[in-house]
């Protein structure tokens, strides 16, 4: 969406869901919303969501035709660690034991929190968008004690290397456990985070459609040498990360085949024509690394879903070739 690259489109956004709460419209959206994830297969999503969005999930989950894991915003974190207590973090059709978090904004708004300046703005290095810092550390240490699944929003480069040092002070706070940190699009990276998030087991939960998208206009923001170190999803997976893929829907397209598409677009010659060898190999990956849901998901009693479906008899040289003409 185009409406999401700049302040203005995120005001917009924010007037959008005011308008859809007080009109009462979260239950029509839900029915519709599932029906457009199961025109593309996907029959599991974890969903940033807010409060009101759990509810309507719990009121509705009779009506359920996907799994959701809600992460709803860490201002709701009392109420979240309540509804564990007194239902149970939820089942494998719907669970609620995670708090979504900010730390920055978004490159196209020149919002995400960078080390250095950006190329086409000098005055601006993006905005820690959290107001007490002491506050929501104190808060996150909190969230983790009570065994809760942090997934925090870092896009630039210094906004990965503050969660991440958070992440572990945590570890160091509470102690050693399966709590599987994620970092939700984990975009631009410093050198010194990457090795972090490789050493501690930290999950990047990123998006490949932005290798389409925010790559076209990329190079007006940031410099080559930080362009380098985004959208890293290579060195993830060389180095076993648990590496997850999401489709950021409805800012990008839910189709997780679009997200494969993106991912597998780079394999170019030298004269930038199509390794068609590397494509496939590098998709064969992509797809086993979306199978990754469940260890991401946090729950032990599902079995993997694969992160698309082939069709019938579809090999994944059909699938390559399907991608290039959709």
């Amino acid at each position: 969406m185009l409406w999401k690259k700049g302040n203005k489109g995120e005001k917009l956004i924010n007037l959008s869901n005011k308008a859809i709460a007080t009109s009462g419209g979260y239950v029509s959206i839900f029915e519709a919303s599932m029906k457009h994830a199961a025109s593309f297969g996907v029959t599991q999503v974890h969903d940033m969501c807010s409060w009101d969005d759990l509810l309507t999930y719990k009121r509705n989950k009779d009506k359920l035709t996907l799994r959701i894991k809600a992460y709803t915003w860490y201002e709701n974190w009392n109420n979240v660690i309540d509804l564990i207590k007194s239902d149970g973090a939820g089942d494998d059709m719907l669970r609620w034991d995670g708090i979504k978090a900010m730390v920055d904004g978004s490159l196209g708004s020149r919002t995400a929190w960078m080390h250095n300046h950006y190329l086409d703005d000098k005055s601006s290095r993006g905005v820690l968008i959290i107001n007490d810092t002491t506050f929501f550390k104190d808060l996150i240490k909190d969230i983790d004690k009570n065994d809760v699944q942090l997934a925090v929003h870092a896009i630039g480069d210094k906004a990965n290397d503050w969660i991440i040092d958070h992440f572990l002070q945590i570890i160091k706070h509470n102690g050693i456990k399966d709590r599987r940190f994620r970092i939700e699009h984990a975009q631009h990276l410093t050198n010194n985070g990457i090795d972090k998030i490789i050493k501690h087991d930290i999950i990047p939960s990123m998006q490949p459609y932005g290798c389409i998208d925010d790559t076209r206009w990329m190079h007006k923001r940031i410099t080559n040498d930080l362009m380098s170190r985004s959208y890293i999803f290579k060195t993830f997976i060389q180095n076993n990360v648990n590496l997850t893929f999401g489709s950021d829907w409805d800012v990008t397209p839910i189709n997780p085949l679009k997200g494969i598409y993106a991912a597998g677009l780079s394999i170019l010659n030298e004269d930038l024509s199509l390794n068609i060898e590397k494509t496939i190999s590098h998709s064969e990956k992509i797809i086993d690394q979306g199978c990754h849901g469940v260890a991401v998901f946090g729950s032990t009693g599902q079995a993997p879903v694969s992160y698309t479906h082939l069709r019938a008899h579809e090999t994944v040289l059909d699938l390559v070739c399907r991608l290039l003409l959709e």
